[in-house]
């Protein structure tokens, strides 16, 4: 795969999606029907990230990369997200969110791109969280994962709604 900044041949974004999914599991406590806020624009680590969470049977909880704070809190809210994966740009929204917003449940950010130093705390740098998994498949316990995509409504009608989207 390929975007404006950089290519994976599909040995390693295997390997990649491997990784992420150890480390997410193994440091962030990610497993099976953990919701995970994906906030990017289409970019390798997007696709990554989003077969990462498949692989552990997590919840993607697929977010607008142009969400304005109070978008991105209702659906972390809503979706009972436990991490955000969030590229750079996009981070000023993520700090604006939990700066203004009570999130009643803890949250881990996880940063990707970062060309800053990420701030200390609940906040990860998605490539040094990468480089802290192990390349083989993550070890499933034999029960069958169902991993979901959630994609929200418009809501025109009123509030958002999570369209689950089940693709196993």
């Amino acid at each position: 795969i390929q975007d404006a900044r950089s290519s994976l041949t599909y040995e390693q974004m295997d390997r990649d999606i491997n990784k992420l999914a150890n480390a997410l599991a193994l440091e962030i406590g990610v497993g099976k029907r953990t919701p995970v806020v994906l906030m990017m624009e289409n970019r390798c680590e997007y696709v990554v990230s989003w077969i990462a969470s498949m692989r552990l049977g997590a919840s993607a909880v697929h977010a607008s990369y142009r969400f304005r704070p109070e978008e991105l809190y209702y659906q972390v809210m809503h979706s009972r997200a436990r991490v955000i994966i969030v590229d750079e740009e996009r981070l000023p929204v993520v700090e604006q969110m939990l700066a203004e917003f009570d999130i009643r449940h803890p949250v881990t950010v996880v940063v990707v791109g970062a060309l800053r130093p990420v701030p200390r705390g609940a906040f990860l740098d998605w490539r040094g969280l990468l480089e802290l998994g192990n390349a083989s498949a993550p070890v499933r316990d034999g029960e069958k994962l169902e991993s979901a995509n959630v994609v929200y409504t418009s809501g025109t009608t009123g509030k958002p709604k999570g369209a689950v989207r089940d693709f196993t």
